[in-house]
């Protein structure tokens, strides 16, 4: 856990959330003006925001501050338990069987806060799990009164060899082996797809196309992009399917088949929710694409090339994950380079600054990762045809 702290007065934007900040001062602090986040995220935050400073003090000494939760017998009945949790789409689809899991075992009437990016809440919709959803970061105000928190950072050296979902089950103090996989499934509440703006476009694109794909390229870092080209090469090779792109992504029109089709889904999540759901299967990858599929229990097709599989997707029996098998100069895949490789703190992994690109990439001077480059056309052809049919 972290705590920051602004040097001046100021209103400060973060994943969807406005917090207006001035500086604390001794011995007279308002805990409002102390924001409360998770280590890797606090990380970041210092990084990208030059006035935050993280403030260190002894948090326990705060009348109502609460406990870290060591495990889930520990919990008394009637307590109030907060999860603090960030981090992309996919991180927090693989988040929901670990929370039900952890709903399961507590004590009755204990209550439920889950802490995590305002624009992520519409995933926890209709959870019955979770009682109450707030912004994180959280202001101290929020987080004292609690008994108990959780948070995901203490355990980074686990982080690259478990399912994510497995990680959270270890640092719940759950073992995840004695779950069984089909409890490790997410899914997420269909009130979510509910955008008839989406729906509209969708039952037009439906008159003339009866299988559709939705197609996502990007990632969160750059290391897990696809190329744009690659859209024109599934579209060709499958003439009869409708292939339905973000329209931020750019396909040469002189190379753009008459079946590729664009449509706006940034400005909202709920949007890019329904656009998947909507879409007979999904090409994605290694993002938050493949596991709106799985979560809406729609086939997918997900490449794989920094990252092994089986740390993402092993429990989406929907999904058909196509895992590069690459050798270069200087790397093989997988190579475990992600997000959280940038830590300094995570015992035996070299840091790198992953927004630099793949190492191997800026060897052979090209722009997308050559593992992901690696992986033939015809198997995304081949796994696509599985999918439809």
């Amino acid at each position: 856990m972290m705590f920051l702290v602004s040097d001046g007065k100021g209103t400060f934007e973060c994943y969807g959330s406005s917090f207006y900040l001035e500086p604390i001062s001794y011995p007279s602090v308002n805990l409002a003006n102390i924001l409360v986040t998770e280590d890797t995220l606090g990380n970041r935050l210092l990084s990208n925001h030059e006035h935050f400073l993280e403030a260190k003090f002894e948090a326990e000494k705060i009348p109502g501050f609460p406990s870290r939760m060591t495990s889930v017998e520990s919990v008394s009945m009637g307590a109030k338990v907060v999860v603090l949790r960030g981090g992309g789409i996919g991180d927090l689809i693989l988040l929901l069987p670990a929370l039900r899991m952890l709903r399961n075992r507590l004590p009755k009437n204990v209550k439920v806060t889950l802490a995590t990016f305002c624009d992520r809440f519409a995933l926890f919709e209709g959870m019955d799990e979770i009682d109450e959803i707030i912004t994180l970061p959280a202001r101290m105000t929020n987080i004292v009164g609690m008994n108990y928190y959780i948070e995901f950072s203490e355990r980074l050296d686990l982080f690259g060899s478990l399912h994510m979902t497995d990680y959270y089950l270890t640092i719940l103090g759950i073992d995840p082996e004695k779950v069984k996989p089909f409890l490790k499934q997410p899914d997420i509440s269909k009130r979510v797809t509910k955008s008839e703006k989406i729906s509209e476009w969708y039952r037009e694109l439906r008159r003339h196309w009866k299988k559709v794909i939705y197609v996502n390229i990007g990632a969160t870092d750059i290391i897990r992009r696809l190329p744009p080209s690659l859209i024109s090469k599934v579209a060709t090779a499958l003439p009869d399917v409708a292939f339905v792109v973000p329209s931020e992504v750019h396909v040469e029109n002189r190379r753009k088949p008459s079946n590729v089709f664009a449509l706006e889904t940034g400005y909202s999540l709920r949007a890019y929710i329904s656009a998947i759901y909507y879409s007979d299967g999904v090409l994605s990858s290694d993002s938050s694409a493949y596991h709106l599929a799985a979560a809406l229990n729609k086939p997918a097709v997900a490449l794989f090339g920094p990252i092994c599989s089986k740390l993402r997707s092993r429990y989406y029996p929907t999904v058909i994950s196509l895992d590069a098998d690459y050798r270069g100069q200087i790397c093989s895949s997988p190579c475990g380079l992600n997000a959280v490789t940038e830590l300094e703190q995570i015992p035996g992994i070299q840091k790198y600054d992953i927004s630099k690109g793949c190492p191997e990439a800026n060897i052979k001077k090209t722009k997308y990762s050559p593992c992901l480059l690696s992986i033939p056309l015809d198997k995304i052809v081949y796994a696509l045809s599985e999918i439809l049919s």
